[in-house]
Order: structure tokens, then sequence, then C-alpha cells
């Protein structure tokens, strides 16, 4: 196992933060520019739990295919109700990391267990 050739390092430990394993998985669900592959193979070489993984992908894939499969009936029917919920997602995937790197000690920090 990996996680035995490297245990100082916290995202491969046994003990290593579910909570933020599990929030790195869902924001990289979150942005369709990663390869689902490559997160699912990065994923599985840490140590977050099975349940965990299943979670976050869910949860991070749901948006982008409800916003996928409405687009074509929602984009004849409304096209401007499509390109706003579309770039309210966007601007979410975008600001999420930012509001976290900019407020290390904010509750959502805190709650991720990103605090120094």
């Amino acid at each position: 196992m990996v996680y035995k050739r490297f245990p100082d390092n916290p995202l491969l430990a046994s003990d290593g933060s579910q909570r933020f394993l599990a929030l790195a998985i869902l924001l990289t669900r979150l942005i369709p520019v990663f390869s689902f592959a490559l997160i699912s193979y990065a994923a599985g070489v840490t140590a977050i739990y099975a349940w965990r993984f299943a979670l976050a992908t869910f949860i991070g894939m749901l948006p982008m295919t409800v916003v996928f499969a409405g687009l074509g009936n929602t984009f004849t029917l409304n096209p401007v109700l499509t390109v706003v919920a579309g770039l309210a997602i966007l601007a979410v995937m975008v600001w999420l990391p930012w509001f976290i790197s900019r407020r290390p000690k904010s509750r959502l920090a805190r709650w991720l267990n990103l605090h120094q």
C-alpha cells in the first residue's frame, strides 16, 4: 500500500483527514476539467473510506449531471436561465477554494480541519 510507504504524508496516512479527502474529491468532481478517472486513481492511493468517496463523488457529480441533462431541453425553452445556472455553479466552484485559501481560520476551514 502507498500509505504504508509514506506514513508521514497527511493525505496518504491511514489516520489522515477524512473530511479533507472527501472535500478534495467533491471539489474536483465539481470541476469538469479534471479527468474523473485520474481523480479516482488518486483517491485509490489515499486512505479515504469507500463510503466517503462514493458520497463525495455522488454529490460532486450531481450538479453538473443535472445541468448537462437539462441543458438540451431547457436551453430551447429558456436559454437565459440555463446560462445563468451554469454561471452560478461555475462561480461557486471558483469562489469556494479562493475563500478557503484567503480565510484559513474560517468556520469552513475549521470544519475541514485545514487550520494551522
